[in-house]
């Protein structure tokens, strides 16, 4: 389990007092931060796959961008509609999609 601490950190003669003020599991602090991803694609076989895995997270106020290869030196970055439930587990599971070559937090 991943989790997001704040916490106060303070010397106290030679030794280092850590003072956790806030516990939150990573993933919904990463939703409510807002978190965005870009996937570049190597192969349109892998946008079903991407759809399910959105679909399976929900909601949220994350964005993401999918950059397809377009066989010319530019990139075309094309930007999902609505936000998404971007989360490091998300992110993980679209590595594993077969036709996704990357994938960056943004």
């Amino acid at each position: 389990m991943a989790l997001l601490v704040t916490a106060d950190v303070k010397m106290e003669g030679e030794s280092l007092r850590i003072t956790a003020s806030d516990v939150t599991l990573l993933d919904a602090a990463a939703a409510q931060a807002g978190a965005g991803m870009r996937i570049w694609l190597d192969r349109t076989e892998a946008l079903p796959h991407i759809r399910a895995l959105l679909e399976r997270e929900g909601r949220g106020k994350g964005r993401v961008v999918l950059v397809p290869k377009t066989g010319v030196e530019r990139s075309l970055d094309v930007t999902l509609p609505g936000g998404f439930n971007v989360s490091p587990r998300l992110a993980q599971a679209m590595k594993l999609v077969p036709g996704v070559e990357l994938v960056e937090d943004v």
